[in-house]
This record gives structure tokens, C-alpha cells and sequence, in this order.
């Protein structure tokens, strides 16, 4: 009769032992990545904010008067922004840019709002308005 303890390959604990380490790297590895990817989407707003800011202060030079439309802005062109949607709002002497995240894209936060006159990109939760 042939004995089994010669045979080459892996035994069932050995086995085992591999998908359990496995299964602690995926459980380290998970949230990381999840956390990561909302960083990276929530990373599209401020960029485009600041753009948006600077053609509103040339428009607010030109015009004496904050711009009440997106397409009021001259070299604005809007972005193929995936997150988050972009308007500007204007009352008298304050004017604002607002990214919004629509429901579903998963992004963390849900609004960011900039000052035109301070230029401090701040984050609101989800229903917030700007101050």
C-alpha cells in the first residue's frame, strides 16, 4: 500500500492558514481604500472653486458687481466634473461659489462653499447652505 505522508502538495490546515491571512489583509486593506477614494472624489471641488472665484473677481472688476450667472463668466467653461455640481450666488456685496455633491456619488461632503471676497474653500454637511 502506498503512504499518503509522501505525497507532495498542501495540507488542509495549511490551506486554511493562507485564506484566514488573507481574509485579515483584505479587512486592513478595505476601509483604507474607501477612504481614500471619497479623499480623491471629494479632491474635484476645490480646484474648480478656485477657478471659479478668479473669474468672478475679473468679472466683479470689470463690472463693479458680483456675476448672478455661471455663464456671466468670461472663460468659464464647465467642468466634466463627475462629484459635484457648480453654481455661484450673489447678494448686493457678497458673492459665493457653491460645489454641491448630488445624492449618489457617495463623496463625504456634501457641499463646499467660497467666499469671493476671503477665498476660504469651507465644508458643510449635507443640507447645509453656505454662511
Amino acid at each position: 500500500m502506498k503512504s499518503f505522508r509522501n505525497s507532495k502538495g498542501f495540507t488542509l490546515i495549511e490551506l486554511m492558514i493562507v485564506v484566514v491571512i488573507i481574509g485579515i489583509l483584505a479587512a486592513i486593506a478595505i476601509p483604507k481604500f474607501s477612504s481614500v477614494s471619497q479623499s480623491a472624489k471629494e479632491a474635484e471641488a476645490p480646484g474648480v472653486l478656485k477657478q471659479m472665484r478668479s473669474l468672478a473677481l475679473s468679472y466683479y472688476q470689470q463690472n463693479d458687481a458680483w456675476a448672478t450667472s455661471l455663464t456671466n463668466l468670461t472663460g468659464w467653461a464647465s467642468p466634466s466634473a463627475k462629484y459635484y455640481t457648480f453654481n455661484i450666488q450673489s447678494s448686493g456685496a457678497v458673492g459665493e461659489a457653491t460645489a454641491n455633491s448630488p445624492a449618489g456619488t457617495n463623496a463625504k461632503v456634501a457641499t463646499f462653499c467660497i467666499d469671493f471676497n476671503g477665498g476660504t474653500i469651507s465644508s458643510k454637511a449635507t443640507g447645509a447652505t453656505c454662511p
